[in-house]
């Protein structure tokens, strides 16, 4: 499963020279993202993605920094 996250251009004006950062959390296997942090720019073109088994379920969280 890939990540399409451009949704988050409409919360952050200029978010190409933004300065804020978000990290990335996995709140049922929080050893996935060890210290992952992102620039909103980054976030936005990056390419997450994600593998989830058979009746299985992930739930990420993003805070801002």
């Amino acid at each position: 499963m890939h990540y399409n996250l451009t949704q988050l251009k409409s919360l952050f004006k200029n978010y190409d020279k933004s300065n804020i950062v978000l990290k990335l959390e996995d709140l049922l296997q929080p050893d996935r993202f060890k210290d992952e942090y992102y620039l909103v720019g980054e976030l936005i073109y990056s390419r997450i993605e994600a593998h989830i088994e058979p009746y299985k379920t992930i739930i990420w969280k993003l805070t801002i920094q």
